[in-house]
């Protein structure tokens, strides 16, 4: 019996050190939670505006057309939860101005681990401190999510280039990569439908995270700026009138008791469909074009 244990023992070693070689590998493959920390440790104090929220932050606002001095921490399906955390993470002396993107489902979006990209919270974990997990637990390790993790060690032998640029934008959505079959229909209809929801219970929640911020920006100092990216007209005419309205209100509220800024581009006659990658993205090019439109209209 001791003999046979020891075979298996043998025989499974290697599989054992693979994985731990695999995981060591995956984490020092570039990714944009490890580069925007890093980045914000070395040159947070130099920061004059922020780019917070979800894909509509860090596909549709590119920091370089904000001027020199802003740079973005949004990261795709990043809740306010995670928003709020890395305001206060960092040393940020010279901070002038925090930009939040709100989206047709940003109040009403759960607990980023109870959805379909719970592994994202790994990131967090890994690369950017967040506590709420403990050391112990699946967010620790980047092979509790194996599609990921092939991802990163494919991407660190192939020497792959990075999606972001070195002021933390997504650059993956160019107008080269658009389906241009499909983006103005089934791929805004699909979008819209997954975008909706009847569960408003993490409303209260979301919106007490928002305040918490701007009160956080109002005691040190910080303009608060809340926009809504501009979106396709097939993506809007399937969106419920319902959630417009909670997301609408809600925003009115803050406004109304915090004092903060809301710039609504939902709906901007201004963007043709090139500026689009997909119904509720902006490509590279619109990215462009409604980063000039902010630093001018918002005097950044």
């Amino acid at each position: 019996m001791r003999s046979f244990i020891i075979k298996s023992l043998l025989f499974i070693l290697p599989f054992f050190v693979l994985l731990i070689i695999g995981e060591c590998v995956a984490r020092i493959s570039p990714n944009e939670y490890k580069y925007k920390e890093e980045w914000m440790r070395e040159h947070g104090n130099e920061v004059h505006t922020l780019v917070f929220g979800s894909s509509h932050g860090f596909y549709g606002i590119s920091p370089k057309y904000l001027g020199n001095d802003a740079f973005s921490l949004a990261n795709v399906s990043q809740t306010i939860v995670y928003d709020d955390y890395l305001l206060r993470r960092y040393q940020h002396r010279n901070l002038k101005n925090i930009i939040i993107p709100i989206s047709y489902f940003t109040m009403i979006t759960g607990d980023l681990e109870n959805g379909a990209e719970w592994y994202r919270a790994i990131f967090y974990k890994l690369y950017m401190g967040y506590p709420k997990h403990s050391n112990f637990s699946i967010y620790n390790f980047e092979i509790a999510s194996f599609q990921s993790y092939k991802a990163k060690i494919a991407s660190f032998f192939e020497k792959s280039q990075p999606k972001y640029d070195e002021k933390g934008w997504g650059t993956s959505y160019t107008l080269d990569k658009k389906d241009k079959d499909n983006w103005d229909k089934s791929i805004s209809v699909e979008a819209a439908r997954r975008h909706t929801k009847d569960d408003f219970s993490r409303l209260s929640q979301n919106y007490n995270y928002l305040k918490s911020m701007a009160r956080y920006c109002k005691n040190n100092g910080i303009r608060m700026i809340l926009v809504t990216t501009p979106v396709w007209k097939s993506y809007y005419i399937h969106l419920e009138k319902k959630q417009l309205k909670v997301m609408s209100s809600s925003i009115k509220k803050l406004v109304d008791e915090e004092n903060v800024e809301y710039h609504n581009y939902f709906c901007d006659k201004r963007f043709v469909e090139d500026d689009f990658y997909d119904g509720d993205h902006l490509s590279d090019v619109g990215a462009k074009k409604f980063s000039k439109i902010l630093r001018r209209e918002l005097n950044l």
